[in-house]
């Protein structure tokens, strides 16, 4: 499963960024994909973020930039404050 999940964000990413964040999602914790993943089909789905409260939310909020980030998919952080904004 995590790996199937690994897989599935890097079909997101742009081919040229895939190495290292390839390495940077092997670094993270099931749970955290999983976030990641979360955050990704809302913005395919056009839906509020599904990030149900959670001791580590903010935690969670900062591997998701960092994903963003090294995906090349900075464009969905604008997503991400607008979910993140109403908290």
């Amino acid at each position: 499963m995590r790996r199937s999940l690994i897989d599935a964000l890097l079909a997101c990413v742009e081919s040229s960024s895939k190495p290292k964040t390839r390495r940077f999602l092997l670094g993270l914790s099931f749970d955290e994909l999983q976030f990641i993943a979360g955050f990704m089909r809302s913005c395919m789905l056009n839906s509020p973020l599904d990030a149900r409260c959670s001791d580590d939310r903010d935690l969670k909020l900062i591997v998701l930039r960092e994903y963003l980030w090294q995906s090349g998919l900075r464009r969905s952080t604008e997503a991400l404050r607008a979910g993140a904004g109403g908290n």
